[in-house]
């Protein structure tokens, strides 16, 4: 008799979209956009705020931000405060009157604006993923041509260097 295997673990489900003010955070495209723009932030500092937005709300001290963001590898706090620097900088946060990020001297940092997640967007529908034309051509035809050429020529070379020269009696 069989008995029923195990149930497996659950893990938690974290949305792929958080906003909070004018801001969203896509973590599974990796961008940061606000009110429709995009908002340029290097990928560590991306990070950076995707640790922060995932525990709103409570410490995150700079050790679980370099073990998070940069894997464990050795860095320096103050290559955390720059990247916290650049969050707030993109945010338009100050961090003397914070209305995002707030600074726990010597511990680490809070992000303090309320956070919802964004609902999934829409998939479009088929005939809008369709392409409108034919598919790209990546080499023009006279390009292919070119290189054909070239790769028969090479041919007939590398074959008439490789005849053995007749001998003399």
């Amino acid at each position: 008799m069989m008995s029923d295997p195990s149930p497996l673990p659950l893990l938690p489900v974290v949305p792929s979209r958080l906003c909070f003010g004018p801001f969203c955070f896509d973590r599974a495209n990796g961008f940061l956009v606000c009110e429709g723009r995009e908002v340029a932030l290097p990928p560590r500092s991306l990070a950076t705020l995707g640790v922060l937005l995932d525990r709103a709300g409570n410490l995150v001290t700079k050790r679980a931000l370099i073990d998070e963001v940069w894997k464990g590898a050795f860095v320096s706090e103050a290559v955390v405060a720059e990247a916290i620097s650049l969050v707030r900088h993109a945010l338009g946060d100050d961090a003397a009157a914070p209305t995002y990020i707030q600074t726990l001297h010597r511990r680490g940092y809070r992000f303090i604006a309320p956070v919802a997640a964004a609902p999934p967007k829409r998939i479009p529908a088929l005939e809008q993923l369709a392409p409108a034309g034919p598919p790209p051509r990546s080499l023009s035809g006279g390009t292919t041509l070119m290189v054909a050429l070239a790769c028969l020529g090479f041919a007939w070379w590398l074959r008439s260097e490789g005849r053995p020269s007749p001998r003399r009696a």
